[in-house]
């Protein structure tokens, strides 16, 4: 099953990257494969009695979640007495929805912490969704359904689109823009020159002073998708990570696109917050060409400890 996995990935990436991406025939081949290799990899999961670890990972949801709660304490400082402030958040690429469900447990934690205090209360996230394909899995319809942002965690859903985000660029620049875009485990699946249409499209949704958090697999300890059960450590993604980055790589990426103010979150341990900021992204920025000196498998244990997976970064204000 795993060569099967792993000669349909290549395949699949091989065509798309043959062909122009802004196609009618390059987005239902998207569909296609992803539909696919969900399917495969479902199965293979089944096999192993056991989901393997690609997607979210809850030290990305404590990430955004950090995140969140500092936008919001910042929009309540500037708001008006007795106003509760409202953050509207974009999730691209919502895959089985884990994110949804891990950020109102946190929520639900934060406002629980104000209960009894003379602070003012956090204030609300209102999420909008996007993906390609919107699995009939997915853990946020269930969960908005049963929670429903009433009151116990603070967190709304307020809309899930299936589709390709240059399709929906058009929809949502029409709304009022976003406070934070999030995107896990995307970027990596698009050529570069999309990515560059990607980026170029989420400056346009964001507020100015908005913040765009990437989270990807680094090029350094990969490859990421299927090939690295396949291939040897460090070589060149084979499947359907058509473009996987180093840390320098993809800020040099989202510095080109005009985002600025990079930070980056440092973590000592796995199952701690992800603290850190401009010096932690700098300290990044020095360190990793050396790292990629070192046996692989202590620069995983060393780049996985310290998140070098993540990067935020802002629009300008002005």
């Amino acid at each position: 099953m795993l060569a099967l996995w792993f000669r349909e990935e290549h395949e699949y990436a091989a065509r798309l990257l043959s062909m122009p991406w802004d196609l009618q025939a390059s987005r239902s081949l998207q569909r296609e494969a992803y539909s696919c290799i969900h399917e495969l990899s479902s199965a293979y999961d089944r096999r192993l009695h056991r989901p393997i670890s690609f997607g979210f990972r809850q030290s990305h949801g404590r990430l955004l979640s950090d995140q969140c709660v500092g936008a919001l304490h910042a929009k309540g400082r500037k708001s008006e007495a007795g106003r509760t402030p409202v953050l509207r958040l974009l999730e691209i690429g919502v895959g089985r929805g884990e994110l949804y469900p891990f950020l109102c447990g946190s929520f639900r934690k934060h406002q629980e912490s104000f209960s009894g205090s003379r602070k003012a209360p956090l204030g609300r996230v209102e999420c909008w969704g996007c993906d390609l394909v919107i699995d009939g899995a997915s853990l946020v319809p269930r969960h908005a359904a049963s929670c429903q942002g009433n009151g116990q965690c603070g967190v709304d859903l307020v809309e899930l689109r299936e589709g390709e985000l240059l399709d929906l660029a058009g929809h949502y620049e029409q709304m009022d823009a976003f406070d934070i875009v999030f995107w896990n485990d995307v970027i990596e699946h698009l050529p570069r020159s999309v990515a560059d249409q990607y980026l170029a499209a989420i400056r346009r949704m964001l507020k100015p002073g908005g913040r765009l958090i990437t989270c990807t697999p680094n090029r350094l300890t990969g490859p990421h998708d299927v090939s690295r059960f396949v291939i040897p450590a460090g070589e060149q993604a084979m499947g359907l990570h058509l473009r996987e980055y180093s840390h320098r790589e993809l800020r040099a990426l989202l510095k080109r696109a005009g985002f600025q103010r990079f930070r980056s979150p440092m973590r000592a341990f796995p199952k701690k917050r992800p603290r850190g900021g401009f010096v932690a992204e700098s300290l990044k920025w020095i360190v990793e060409p050396l790292l990629e000196q070192v046996p692989m498998t202590i620069r995983r244990r060393i780049m996985d400890h310290c998140s070098f997976d993540a990067i935020v970064c802002h629009t300008p204000t002005q």
